[in-house]
This record gives C-alpha cells, sequence and structure tokens, in this order.
C-alpha cells in the first residue's frame, strides 16, 4: 500500500506533456521615432543611432539567448518596395515566415524565425535593400520550439483602412499545442493614444498605442483554426501578420530564477504633463528607468492601474548638469492591462522613459541599494567611470540610466552591457551574483569630442534568499530600442 501511494505521488508530481508548454523567454520592444536632427553615426551597441533615413538598424534580444532556442523578429516598416534581410551576433540563420506584407496606407510588415538560434547572440541587424524610416520591430526569444520543421500552419496576414478589430486571419494548426505569434503595424499616433486590447487567451508581449503596434501570443491547445485578433479603440490603419510554430518539449530552456522578461522605451513627446503608457508585464517587478531633456524637468510620480496603486522612488534622482535621471519601482502582480501613468514637472518634450518587467524578483527587502549617482563635464575622457553600485544581497539585478550632452554612448560595462542608448543616453542591466561594489563604465563615440556634461543613476534589485545564483541569462543582458530625442 505504502509503495502505491509512493508511485501515485510521483505520478501527480511529474507534470504531463499536455500540461506544459513552450513560450516566451523575453521579449523587447524597438521602435524608430520617425523624428529628425540628430547625427547618424551607427554605433557598436543596439542600435543605429539615428532618427534619420538608414539602411541597417541595429537590435536586441533582451538578454544573451540560451542555447536550442529560437529567435523571432518581426518588422514594420514604412511602406514601398523595401526588402530586408535578419542576422545576428552569433551567426544564425534567420527565414522568412510571412512577407514582406505590403500595405499601401501604412506600414509594410515581415517576420523572420532563427531556429535554432545561435547561443548567446544579443544583437539582431536588420538590412534593408535602401534607407527607410517607420521602422518598429519586436525581438522575442522562444523556447521549446522545434527546429526542424517549427511551422505548424500557414501564416496569415490581415490589413484595413480602418478597424478596431486587427485580425490577422485564423491559422488552422497541424498539431495540438503551438505557439501563435501575431505582431501588428498600425500608422504613427504621435500626439494620439489609442489603446490596445489583448485577444482573448492572448498574451501581450508589448503594446505602444502612441507608435500605433502590439505582439501578442497564444498556445493552441488543439490542432484546430485559430483567430489571431486584437482590438484597438480608435479605427486605425493595420497591417498584422500571424505565425504558428509547432511545440518541441526537448528543444532549447526557459530562463530560471530572476530575469528580465520584457522591457521597452518610450518617448514623451506630446508637450503635455501626463503621459499614459500600456505595460504589460507578466513577471512581479516592474521598474522605470527615466532620463529627461534638461535639468528642469523631472517625473514628479508614477501611477500604474490594473492593479492600482502607484511606483515607489530609489532616491530623488540625479538633477546633474545633463538632465534627470530616475528610478521608480513596485511589486505587483501586474496584468495584460497594465498601464503607468507618468506625471512631469513640466510640458518640455524629448523625455524618454524605459521599464523592465523582471520576473523571478523578491518580492519583499526591494530596492537592494540606495541610489547610485555621478555626474561631471569632459570632453575626450571616453570611457567614463560613473555610478558604483553596492547591493545588500549576492543576487539581483542593477538597472541604469545615464545622460551624455554630446555625442552617444557606444557600449558600457560590466559586460559589455547596454540596452539602449538613444542618441546621446544609456541605459543598462546588469545580473550581479554577490554583494560587491560594481562599478559602470560607459564608452563614447566619436570619444575625442564626448561627452560634455554627464550625469547617471543606478539601483539594484534582488532576487529572494533562497533563489540561488542569478542565471547566465542575465551576465549578457541588453535591449535597443531605435528612438530618441
Amino acid at each position: 500500500m505504502r509503495r502505491s501511494l509512493i508511485l501515485l505521488w510521483l505520478l501527480l508530481c511529474i507534470p504531463s506533456p499536455s500540461l506544459r508548454a513552450q513560450g516566451v523567454a523575453s521579449s523587447s520592444l524597438q521602435v524608430y521615432s520617425n523624428l529628425s536632427g540628430i547625427n547618424t553615426n551607427d554605433t557598436v551597441g543596439c542600435n543605429a543611432n539615428s532618427k534619420t533615413s538608414q539602411t541597417v538598424y541595429h537590435l536586441c534580444y533582451p538578454d544573451a539567448t540560451i542555447g536550442g532556442n529560437s529567435g523571432l523578429v518581426a518588422c514594420g516598416w514604412s511602406n514601398g518596395t523595401i526588402t530586408a534581410t535578419v542576422t545576428d551576433d552569433a551567426s544564425s540563420t534567420y527565414t522568412s515566415q510571412i512577407g514582406p506584407s505590403r500595405h499601401s496606407g501604412g506600414q509594410d510588415v515581415q517576420i523572420w524565425l532563427a531556429s535554432p538560434i545561435g547561443t548567446g547572440a544579443h544583437q539582431v541587424t536588420v538590412t534593408f535593400s535602401a534607407a527607410v524610416t517607420g521602422v518598429r520591430c519586436a525581438v522575442p526569444q522562444l523556447f521549446n520550439i522545434n527546429t526542424s520543421s517549427p511551422s505548424c500552419g500557414t501564416a496569415v496576414n490581415g490589413q484595413s483602412g480602418g478597424s478596431t478589430t486587427v485580425s490577422a486571419g485564423s491559422i488552422t494548426s497541424s498539431e495540438a499545442n503551438c505557439l501563435y505569434f501575431q505582431f501588428d503595424g498600425e500608422e504613427d499616433q504621435f500626439g494620439a493614444h489609442p489603446t490596445y486590447t489583448v485577444g482573448s487567451g492572448w498574451t501581450f508581449e508589448n503594446a505602444d498605442g502612441r507608435s500605433g503596434w502590439a505582439s501578442q501570443t497564444k498556445i493552441n491547445t488543439s490542432a484546430s483554426a485559430m483567430p489571431c485578433s486584437m482590438t484597438v479603440d480608435t479605427a486605425k490603419s493595420y497591417n498584422t501578420s500571424c505565425v504558428a510554430l509547432r511545440r518541441d518539449l526537448a528543444q532549447g530552456a526557459a530562463p530560471t530564477g530572476m530575469y528580465v522578461r520584457s522591457l521597452a522605451m518610450f518617448n514623451l513627446k506630446d508637450s503635455s504633463t501626463s503621459y499614459v503608457f500600456q505595460t504589460p508585464c507578466t513577471g512581479n517587478l516592474l521598474v522605470w528607468a527615466t532620463n529627461s531633456v534638461d535639468t528642469t524637468t523631472s517625473v514628479s510620480s508614477i501611477a500604474h492601474a490594473n492593479p492600482g496603486t502607484s511606483f515607489s522612488q530609489v532616491g530623488t534622482g540625479i538633477a546633474g548638469v545633463e538632465g534627470v535621471q530616475q528610478i521608480f519601482w513596485d511589486v505587483q502582480t501586474w496584468t495584460n492591462s497594465t498601464t503607468s501613468t507618468l506625471t512631469m514637472s513640466n510640458t518640455n518634450d524629448n523625455n524618454n522613459a524605459m521599464y523592465y518587467c523582471i520576473a523571478g524578483a523578491s518580492a519583499t527587502g526591494q530596492p537592494d541599494s540606495s541610489l547610485a549617482t555621478a555626474s561631471g563635464s569632459c570632453t575626450n575622457c571616453s570611457p567614463i567611470t560613473t555610478i558604483t553600485i553596492t547591493p545588500s544581497s549576492a543576487s539581483g539585478i542593477m538597472i541604469a540610466t545615464q545622460g551624455d550632452a554630446l555625442e552617444h554612448s557606444r557600449s558600457g560595462t560590466p559586460q559589455g552591457t547596454q540596452d539602449n542608448q538613444d542618441n546621446n543616453n544609456h541605459w543598462t542591466h546588469f545580473g550581479y551574483s554577490s554583494s560587491s561594489a560594481q562599478a559602470f563604465t560607459v564608452t563614447i563615440f566619436p570619444a575625442a569630442t564626448g561627452p560634455g556634461n554627464y550625469s547617471m543613476a543606478g539601483a539594484a534589485f534582488k532576487a529572494p534568499a533562497a533563489g540561488g545564483a542569478t542565471p547566465a541569462i542575465n551576465k549578457r543582458a541588453k535591449l535597443d530600442k531605435v528612438d530618441g530625442r
């Protein structure tokens, strides 16, 4: 009898294949804002560093990819006859799954897949056949995806000249438990803020009504037709595509421990003191790193809804000689419909704010450090060692942002980390595995004329005490969004 009970217990504790599923390890949001008036020097980091028309754009996975996983790149760009190819820094092979799907009234869209993706891939390069504007890309890393024959059905595309239902059509999956991914490219919405609503049973990977695009995922648990659809509260022109990918539980791995699940940066350019952004999150910690246009402009507060309350600020920020840098955070059960409202001290434009959705963070004891700050002024002094963060715990993630008056950041240390740089500012996150002090260094390009005035702020956020070391996925944690001020 005892032996039978032990066997029953083992059977109950081992998840069946039907209860385990593939999914998204991490996801990034990249938007090229279509603004103008900055330098056009390409960088070695994760973007083309330009708000002018370019042929090459550098994007990034939020963290270095895990061996055996798959990488998906979905892009939209201004309509025309332009074509594009995708490569990365791990020599992965990207194959088009659908597109380019042309749309005369909005964005052309295309989706590529690298399956498997090379181990440690970080930077993705999208090369266009001619200079192009209006580039939007989503870059998720996927796990447990079949690599020998990943397609689970014919990819679909849908378009409209003006509708609140963003439908790509239905895909009939060839087998059960396939992962569906839908990418939507709308027209630019600067000055307006349409709100996306995720499809029933779907998960938002990102959503940005201001720039007019979103992506979502869902697992179809049966071999059947399933529609790819989301909605937006204001009828707009759209071009949306959807793919379905087969499951292979032996292929790749999901990240473990504390890691950045997704992140995105927004440009605050509506001459307003209040900005509402969609910030869906499947992690438990949300962190904002903000960087203002000048020392007279700052973020007064950040509130969130669904669930509702406010973010706490680490310290008071730094009003250096190059803008104001601030860090905000909160631990909650976030949802697909979470929004964040940033209240500004004045209506000055071209402020930037990046949010990090972090999974596996400690529910208590945050943050894990005081706010580290530094500022100064120099030229031909790159690389600049700025802040030093000293955590209280031995495991977690550090997040920092720096403002530079001249030229632009090209990379950063430790580990060459760089999440984004929008012309001349810098964002970074780094997974730490000891309580030792960690100095941050930023490389400026061209070095001879930068950075001029600079200031930086950052803080640490800890993993649970019993969670062990921060996973290796965070050791080379980077992302890019092509945007600027």
